[in-house]
């Protein structure tokens, strides 16, 4: 799984940050742990979409990103 989240040959969805900072991912993890890019990504059949996250910082974004992949992540204060 961290093999998938650093490489992004095989990403096929982007999530862009409130700052404007882009990450990487997979559609098919995303979609198995969050109700809510599912419903997103069912309704985009696009073959790379790119979701917009109004209000995420980017370090929000790639701690989430880490318990989703690595199952632990690393909060800033």
């Amino acid at each position: 799984m961290k093999e998938l989240m650093t490489n992004d040959d095989f990403a096929d969805v982007t999530l862009v940050t409130d700052d404007k900072k882009h990450i990487k991912g997979h559609k098919n993890i995303l979609g198995s742990c969050s109700p809510v890019f599912r419903e997103i990504l069912q309704r985009e059949q696009g073959l790379n979409p790119i979701i917009f996250l109004r209000g995420i910082n980017f370090s929000e974004i790639e701690s989430i990103m880490q318990f989703i992949y690595l199952g632990e992540a690393t909060l800033y204060k």
